[in-house]
């Protein structure tokens, strides 16, 4: 994987490459030069592959990052992105009260449900906040699919119940409207 990112930096020489993450499976850099941002995300090449056919799919239907550039060579992928422009969901957590905090969560669950869309990692850090407290994208798709499933819905009764407690989940699912009021 160094060599493919050594090779990313030459094509994108001159731009400030910022580590923005390391999981266990990719990771993201923030590269910037002037006003300019974008993201790069590596991993392996059927997981970016992959992301990038969600993006393609959800794009116009959900806040996503635009593929700028897709490159696979010997097993490694990676992608560049365009920034939403924004604070991540977990950051901006100590900004608000429990209460607003679960409506945007109910907010960005909803918007997911509406794509027939499954997101995979239903975490904060995965929903970008621009102005007025308002969703401006969702990022991170390599685990999504096309589809319902519970899987995101449990990862959001997890976080609320495990920051605030079993009292907001009535909110929460007054607002989603999966009938476990």
């Amino acid at each position: 994987m160094d060599s493919f990112i050594s090779n990313i930096k030459t094509k994108y020489n001159g731009y400030e490459w910022v580590p923005k993450s390391t999981g266990t499976s990719s990771v993201t850099y923030l590269i910037k030069r002037e006003k300019e941002r974008k993201y790069v995300k590596i991993s392996k090449a059927e997981l970016i592959t992959y992301q990038v056919e969600m993006l393609n799919y959800l794009k116009g239907k959900l806040p996503v990052p635009e593929v700028i550039e897709h490159i696979v060579h010997n097993g490694v992928g990676g992608i560049v992105m365009s920034e939403i422009v924004g604070t991540n969901f977990r950051d901006y957590l100590s900004c608000i009260t429990p209460n607003r905090a679960v409506e945007i969560y109910a907010d960005a669950y909803n918007k997911l449900k509406s794509c027939d869309i499954t997101h995979g990692d239903f975490c904060p850090l995965n929903i970008i906040i621009g102005d007025n407290e308002r969703i401006a994208g969702f990022v991170d798709f390599e685990k999504s699919f096309k589809g319902k499933s519970q899987k995101d819905l449990h990862e959001a009764v997890f976080i609320i119940t495990k920051h605030y407690g079993e009292n907001y989940l009535r909110k929460f699912f007054k607002i989603v409207g999966e009938g476990l009021v």
